[in-house]
């Protein structure tokens, strides 16, 4: 299997974390993959890293790159890289403010990453889409005055994340720094070659190291989180293929869920992000954001 040497690493008997150090006083920065089996591209984007750092020594600090969810990864690759092998018993990216005790795979995780929380300063969780091409941000409102100078995006979209379930939200909860990137498909290069830019940008601008980035490409459009749909039937349906971010008709029917109609029926301009078109009941499919 690719990317060993991530899949046996382990930092203080915690497995699959693989430390880089500076052997210098600083701030820890955790860069989190894998939360889902099914986003191996990242574990290109550590392995990449780490020969990067190799001629661009951290001057400062260390960096932690932790690979979530690897039981769920192994299940993806043993199942000819089937996208349905997200996770193994839970969805990992759904239980972190949530304080009941579960036994599943994802919850033992949640509390062996837990046990070293408090050494964490500044993190970025990098996640991949199943179809569509985009390069997006997700931050909270408190971060919206210095996303534009890091981060070389299309879309940020902005929530007032402490009050999710999602490992970004226990953080920011927590005071901790913390970014989320969500870009192109699970195994292309732009999904790479995105998530290894917001890396080194994320180094540069907390003085990590000395890596001077490109121009930045795109005019950041801002959304701020609407709403969160999660389907409660087999039956839900879209009414018609949505592609990234798509601005919705005053009035239209754009779902269905047995029974309930889902319409466009707000007084500002209104837009449909699907992550999936493969729906699961309970398991988050689509987003709605408003333009800021």
């Amino acid at each position: 299997m690719k990317y060993k040497k991530y899949l046996n690493a382990n930092y203080k008997w915690i497995k699959w974390i693989t430390e880089i150090d500076s052997w210098k006083q600083g701030k820890t920065f955790w860069i989190f993959a894998i939360n889902h089996g099914n986003e191996p591209v990242w574990l290109e984007v550590f392995q990449e890293l780490e020969k990067y750092l190799e001629t661009n020594n951290i001057v400062y600090g260390k960096i932690l790159l932790i690979a979530v969810n690897i039981d769920a990864y192994t299940k993806y690759v043993n199942n000819n890289y089937d996208d349905s092998y997200r996770f193994i018993d839970d969805n990992m990216n759904r239980i972190w403010n949530k304080n009941i005790i579960e036994t599943s795979s994802e919850w033992q995780r949640k509390w062996e990453l837990l046990s070293i929380f408090d050494e964490i300063d500044i993190a970025l969780d990098l996640h991949s889409v199943s179809e569509w091409n985009l390069k997006m941000l997700i931050s909270d409102f408190s971060q919206k005055s210095v996303v534009n100078s890091i981060f070389d995006v299309e879309y940020t979209l902005f929530d007032d994340i402490e009050n999710t379930w999602a490992l970004i939200s226990y953080f920011l909860k927590n005071n901790k720094i913390w970014f989320g990137i969500e870009c192109w498909n699970h195994k292309s290069s732009e999904a790479f070659l995105t998530g290894f830019d917001a890396v080194k940008n994320m180094l540069l601008y907390y003085s990590f190291t000395n890596y001077k980035p490109e121009s930045k490409l795109y005019n950041q459009v801002h959304l701020g989180f609407h709403e969160e749909i999660f389907p409660t039937t087999n039956n839900f349906k879209f009414t018609k293929e949505y592609n990234s971010f798509t601005l919705l008709n005053k009035g239209e029917k754009f779902a269905s869920d047995w029974e309930k109609e889902y319409r466009e029926n707000t007084d500002f301009d209104l837009y449909i992000w699907l992550i999936s078109h493969n729906v699961r009941v309970w398991d988050w499919a689509w987003f709605l954001f408003k333009k800021l």
